[in-house]
């Protein structure tokens, strides 16, 4: 169809040209020496057109024949730029597959490309780091130079030092990312995992919480994170109220009614004697439910001084009139009177536990110990002979079952 048109515009060019040349009379002589020639004007355009062109494709040859070179040395590097592409993309995947030295070898063209270089640099880096030649690792980053891939440059130093365990140095690499403005993920991410190999655990819990609030990190993973730290946390004691305070605002409404960090949180509280911020926690805590993590802790919440043994005995009580059948309630109860040496209400509440038909092994033990504790104390020989026989089978059961 463009064929039929171009003809169609040519041939109509064509007739409405010998048309116009048809009423063109003039004409043209020229003197050359002795030489005259005389030539129709019309016959003279059509020399001038033709002898124009010739020019004009003459002058394209001659400037073809002079950048030949050139365009064969772009051809050249067009052709080279090509090939490392392609090893660059070979190279990548040897690389995530596991084949690590094919990668290296692969990727060892790009790297003397200016283009490809620092890429292939990084995947040679990344797969010794993975055989384990550091040397050979730490010699590849270090021919990156270039401006725009020293940041992840970096972060690939942080990376391999936390997983050589080196978790100063990798904490000193992040800071400098984060003073140049990085708050990608995966570097709060190696972050944390460099304080959790430091024993940093109160900035464990603030990434770990950051990250899950962003999505990086899934919630399961997330939460047993935090529950690491705030064990080890207690553990060593390298805490105050502050730091508590702080780290329980931060968490999202739904990570503060998870029972098992509120269990943590109460007993950091405990520890520190701080009874004001254990009590916000089990009245938020118990406002929601009974969760049975909270109401055990609530015997050791009383040791603390200036807190009142009978407040939290009403407490317990006004509780149990919602849940009878609360075995945790009724054994907290038990432990609250027994520290008041209030017998009669102890021992029923520990027969409640005893007697419930699903309570766990464990608080049938204590109340066992419990009974058998008070009945010596009241010199009831025959009570206590019972509780103690019972006590030492459930153990011999408990420790054949192991």
């Amino acid at each position: 169809m463009r064929f039929l048109i171009w003809l169609v515009i040519l041939s109509v060019g064509a007739f409405t040209t010998a048309w116009l040349m048809k009423f063109n009379t003039g004409h043209m002589v020229l003197f050359w020496n002795i030489h005259r020639i005389d030539l129709s004007l019309n016959m003279a355009l059509i020399l001038f057109v033709i002898f124009s062109g010739v020019f004009f494709v003459s002058l394209r040859i001659i400037n073809e024949l002079i950048n030949l070179p050139l365009k064969a040395k772009a051809y050249r590097l067009r052709s080279r730029s090509m090939k490392a592409a392609e090893d660059l993309t070979q190279a990548i995947d040897h690389l995530f597959t596991g084949r690590y030295i094919k990668a290296i070898k692969v990727a060892h063209f790009p790297s003397l490309f200016p283009e490809t270089s620092n890429i292939a640099l990084m995947i040679v880096a990344q797969a010794n780091h993975q055989l384990k030649n550091t040397t050979s690792r730490d010699e590849a980053l270090e021919k990156i130079k270039e401006s725009k891939y020293l940041q992840a440059k970096l972060i690939l130093q942080a990376q391999f030092l936390v997983e050589d365990r080196q978790p100063s140095a990798a904490l000193k690499i992040i800071k400098q990312l984060q003073e140049k403005g990085a708050r990608q993920f995966l570097v709060q991410s190696i972050a944390m995992r460099a304080h959790q190999i430091s024993k940093n655990w109160l900035e464990v819990i603030r990434l770990a919480n950051n990250l899950k609030k962003r999505n990086y990190l899934s919630p399961l993973m997330a939460d047993a994170r935090m529950l690491e730290a705030l064990n080890q946390l207690l553990n060593n004691k390298k805490y105050t109220s502050q730091d508590l305070v702080k780290q329980w605002q931060e968490l999202s409404t739904i990570d503060q009614q998870n029972p098992a960090l509120m269990r943590l949180f109460i007993k950091g509280f405990i520890q520190l004697n701080d009874s004001i911020n254990a009590k916000k926690i089990f009245d938020f805590g118990f406002a929601i439910k009974v969760f049975p993590e909270l109401v055990l802790l609530v015997p050791s919440y009383t040791k603390i001084n200036g807190v009142l043994r009978n407040e939290s005995i009403l407490m317990i009580e006004k509780l149990l009139n919602q849940d009878m059948a609360n075995y945790y309630l009724q054994f907290a109860m038990g432990e609250l009177c027994y520290l008041q040496q209030l017998w009669g209400k102890a021992i029923a509440s520990y027969e409640t536990v005893i007697s419930s038909p699903h309570v766990e092994n464990d608080l049938k033990e204590q109340s066992h110990f419990r009974l058998f504790s008070i009945y010596e104390e009241n010199e009831n020989a025959q009570q206590s002979a019972v509780h103690q026989k019972t006590l030492i089978k459930l153990l011999s059961n408990k420790i054949h079952y192991e």
